[in-house]
């Protein structure tokens, strides 16, 4: 019934609800995963110049270094997993990379309504629920105690 889940991480401490709620899902349905990361780019003309190439660089070789410790403690539970690091605008990215890897199901974090500033409009789980070709679920963080 499910097989393929397209996890997308920000890295922040909104992701650990859909991490838990991923891993729960993917072992229940020994459902694959793709843990995905999008580096927010800037729209700038062709001619990018060489540092800011540079920069995009070192976010997704970081970003590359994180996914891959996840992708080690999805195996480590005996989940299937994958990373994947794309750049562009995250909401896009997101749901063509579920796309591209025929995901099922998006699983991405929300912030804690103090960590987002007021009155913002158009969050990035926003923008997937109202683009995406598949379901989506959106996690809560997990409470701190």
């Amino acid at each position: 019934m499910l097989s393929k889940i397209l996890l997308a991480t920000d890295f922040g401490q909104g992701s650990d609800g859909a991490v838990a709620h991923c891993l729960a899902l993917a072992e229940k349905f020994n459902a694959s995963v793709v843990i995905h990361h999008a580096i927010e780019t800037l729209e700038l003309d062709e001619d990018e110049d060489e540092t800011l190439a540079a920069f995009y660089e070192s976010l997704r070789l970081s970003a590359e270094q994180k996914l891959h410790v996840m992708v080690d403690q999805f195996r480590a539970r005996g989940v299937t997993a994958t990373a994947l690091v794309t750049l562009g605008r995250r909401w896009s990215e997101i749901v063509g990379a579920a796309d591209r890897e025929a995901a099922e199901l998006i699983i991405l974090g929300s912030q804690e309504p103090a960590a987002s500033p007021p009155g913002l409009v158009g969050t990035t789980s926003h923008k997937v629920f109202l683009t995406a070709h598949v379901p989506i679920l959106v996690a809560r963080p997990l409470l701190r105690r």
